[in-house]
């Protein structure tokens, strides 16, 4: 009686231990890479530069993150102001406006060294794209790289279970889609993403509305 009573108690045992090890690997499967921010301002970020704003996409570890790809942060509505032109506005070499009519992207990409050739840099080689959803109509372009902006890019270590290093960097980059892409100022809603390489970012969907 006890030699099955010992036999049924290491049977549990070993249950609960695969469960236990189930339960892990699901939660290691799910864990939180990152957070997209949601109450931010996004007209205190700038066009063309890549620094980190509030509004900018957090990796969950900061320095060993298992994330690669690219991440993009926009608002979910925009509402401009009626008979506003951007030529009634001071403009700057940087490419930023004190304008009202903005149309800005916070992105962040996390990716290895070698998404791109000739050591060019990342942050300005990432295609923002956003597409009419009512008339297809699309538009892309890339940060425009100024003489003033000289961010260097923040080292995150590979993780890769000792293969061959591959340095993985993180770069922030910011975008104006009215300045850069040529987006017009009227209603509608837009499908936006950034692509680089094999990478596609997360997509955000955009109501622009001229307030009336």
């Amino acid at each position: 009686m006890s030699l099955k009573r010992n036999k049924l108690i290491s049977y549990m045992a070993l249950l609960l231990m695969t469960l236990h090890v189930s339960a892990s690997e699901k939660m290691s499967e799910n864990k939180i890479l990152y957070s997209i921010p949601t109450d931010c301002d996004f007209l205190a970020v700038g066009n063309n530069d890549s620094i980190e704003y509030d509004c900018s996409p957090k990796l969950t570890d900061r320095f060993f993150s298992e994330f690669k790809g690219i991440l993009i942060n926009t608002p979910k509505e925009i509402i401009w102001p009626d008979n506003t032109s951007i030529d009634d506005y001071q403009s700057f070499p940087n490419g930023n406006n004190n304008s009202p009519l903005k149309f800005m992207l916070a992105g962040l990409a996390n990716v290895p060294d070698s998404t791109v050739k000739n050591n060019a840099e990342i942050a300005f080689e990432i295609v923002v794209v956003a597409v009419n959803q009512k008339t297809a109509e699309s538009y892309s372009g890339k940060m425009i790289e100024m003489s003033d902006v000289n961010a260097i890019p923040e080292l995150v270590p590979d993780v890769n279970n000792g293969a061959a290093p591959d340095i993985t960097r993180k770069h922030y980059f910011n975008i104006d889609l009215i300045e850069n892409l040529g987006v017009p100022v009227s209603d509608a809603i837009y499908t936006v993403y950034a692509t680089l390489g094999e990478y596609k970012s997360n997509i955000m969907t955009v109501n622009t509305k001229i307030k009336k």
